[in-house]
């Protein structure tokens, strides 16, 4: 039987009879996407299934396939570090009673906390990068890295430590003119829910 005799999957027969109304949905769900990607990212995805398992409502497995993926890629952008870095420029210049020395300090206060956090041993630095950057829940990171809660709550235990020590060695040991001061900049304690 030739390529072009060959019967086509329920999956791709379903696709290619819904892939304009698949846009459609899309599209309604979240215009910022890229739509074509998502629509393709589903059908893929469909496919794979189906080559492990027969699946009951293609149509609608397609559907909340697409659904999925757009709502990950929307709760991914929602976490993007850069959100916050266009924040604080907007504060910055939105003339606050901040000016370039606190900037500075800022700048410099954001290093010393990347570099503890690239001290702390792997599993316990994903752990914490997850929640203080990316701000995922305690049970998002068990869950996306298959361990307890406890052991999550243990990593981030250590690693708020460790960044906390790591910090405050670093910016009482220098000397007033040479960087930001604890003290000066008026720190609070971040939020350790």
């Amino acid at each position: 039987m030739s390529k072009d005799n060959m019967p086509m999957s329920p999956i791709t027969r379903s696709f290619i009879a819904a892939k304009a109304a698949l846009i459609r949905y899309v599209g309604r769900l979240n215009g910022d996407v890229d739509i074509e990607d998502v629509v393709q990212e589903a059908y893929l995805r469909a496919f794979q299934k189906e080559r492990l398992r027969e699946i009951e409502n293609p149509k609608a497995y397609l559907f909340r396939a697409a659904r999925n993926i757009t709502l990950n890629i929307a709760r991914t952008n929602s976490r993007r570090p850069t959100d916050y870095i266009e924040d604080a420029d907007a504060v910055f210049s939105a003339g606050s009673s901040y000016g370039p020395c606190d900037e500075i300090e800022a700048d410099e206060l954001i290093g010393l906390h990347c570099v503890a956090i690239s001290l702390l041993p792997r599993r316990c630095r994903e752990v914490y990068v997850l929640k203080k950057v990316y701000g995922y829940s305690r049970e998002e990171i068990s869950r996306k890295l298959g361990i307890s809660i406890s052991t999550v709550e243990g990593h981030l235990t250590r690693g708020y430590a460790h960044c906390d020590n790591y910090l405050l060695r670093k910016l009482n040991t220098n000397g007033a003119s040479d960087g930001p001061q604890l003290n000066s900049l008026k720190l609070k304690s971040p939020s350790r829910d």
